[in-house]
């Protein structure tokens, strides 16, 4: 699926333009409007677009986006452009560069680094619930707040996918704790260990 983007991606949006190739996107930038349109099986997908909403061919350039490692690269059919006297394709022109870079890195950059903080937010409210042992655990809270990281889980694609194992596992015992404070105050820093352990990178 091609979309175009006028303003940062949401997480459902990238699981779209991803579709394709696993963890990675072609993209067509339009330099002058400040736009990028991602996703499908050829630049030209994507070209055709932005073309189609306005867009002015002279002002395209192609390349793609690694989500994992954040690397941006420049080759793409759609740079090749004789008539304006660019006759690579991989974008040659430091400035036009530049500009892509910018422009792809605002609107598909720092997604997965505010699902995690969610995560972490959602994590933190869970185990400061269960290490305040003078009340009584909130279980519904919990099992909210919890549900809600899992859920979230769904949406990271990398190696910190693999602390979702560890959650569930915690979160079967919510019942088991709830009336022992010692056990309480050990779950809630397992909770946090896991909220530790989750990079936003």
């Amino acid at each position: 699926m091609v979309i175009i983007f006028k303003e940062k991606a949401g997480e459902e949006e990238i699981k779209k333009v991803t579709e394709m190739y696993e963890g990675y996107t072609k993209i067509v930038v339009d330099i002058e409007r400040e736009i990028l349109s991602a996703g499908g099986e050829y630049h030209v997908d994507c070209e055709q677009v932005l073309i189609a909403d306005g867009s002015s061919p002279e002002n395209l350039w192609g390349g793609g986006f690694r989500f994992k490692s954040k690397e941006v690269d420049f080759m793409a059919l759609t740079n090749f452009k004789p008539n304006y006297n660019h006759f690579s394709y991989e974008i040659s022109l430091p400035e036009i560069r530049d500009k892509v870079e910018k422009i792809i890195r605002r609107v598909l950059t720092m997604t997965t680094n505010r699902t995690k903080l969610n995560i972490k937010m959602d994590l933190l409210r869970v185990a400061k619930t269960a290490l305040d042992i003078k009340n009584d655990l909130d279980l519904q809270l919990s099992e909210e707040f919890l549900n809600k990281a899992r859920e979230e889980f769904s949406l990271i694609k990398d190696e910190d996918k693999m602390l979702l194992k560890d959650l569930i596992i915690h979160q079967e015992q919510l019942n088991n704790i709830k009336d022992d404070p010692l056990k309480r105050i050990r779950w809630g820093e397992k909770i946090m260990t896991i909220a530790s352990r989750l990079s936003l990178s």
